[in-house]
């Protein structure tokens, strides 16, 4: 089984595995494939630069994220993902259940690997993809 991971899920398997539930973590312990998608590499840096210009980024998990999130993830074993023409498509005619639209992308790919998404965010459930925490 392959297993997509949404942005906290992803910090948390990097640096606090702790916070990952026993379902979450498990999931992605025994996945053939642990997908990160690009949408997560944009979020994590775009909120560390909001931080950084605030001044408040030394005092954030997300000041221990790899500075490189492309480079890095394949390192650590991970596979980043693409979001391709298809899946904004698909994203973008999702209901209007949640309006995060990166979250929304995050469901689309999975529906797309036809892979459960690793996500505390209960709400996505409401889409037609496993969520798993």
């Amino acid at each position: 089984m392959n297993v997509l991971v949404d942005t906290n899920a992803l910090i948390w398997w990097l640096l606090e595995p702790r916070h990952l539930s026993i379902i979450g973590r498990s999931a992605i312990q025994q996945a053939d494939e642990v997908f990160v998608s690009a949408v997560s590499i944009y979020e994590v840096d775009y909120k560390r630069e909001k931080l950084r210009s605030s001044g408040h980024l030394a005092n954030s998990i997300l000041a221990r994220m790899p500075r490189n999130m492309p480079g890095s993830l394949p390192q650590l074993g991970l596979t980043v993902l693409d979001v391709t023409a298809d899946v904004a498509w698909r994203a973008a005619r999702l209901p209007l259940i949640h309006k995060d639209p990166w979250d929304r992308l995050l469901v689309a790919q999975a529906m797309s690997l036809d892979a459960p998404l690793v996500s505390v965010d209960a709400a996505l459930s409401a889409y037609d993809v496993d969520i798993l925490w």
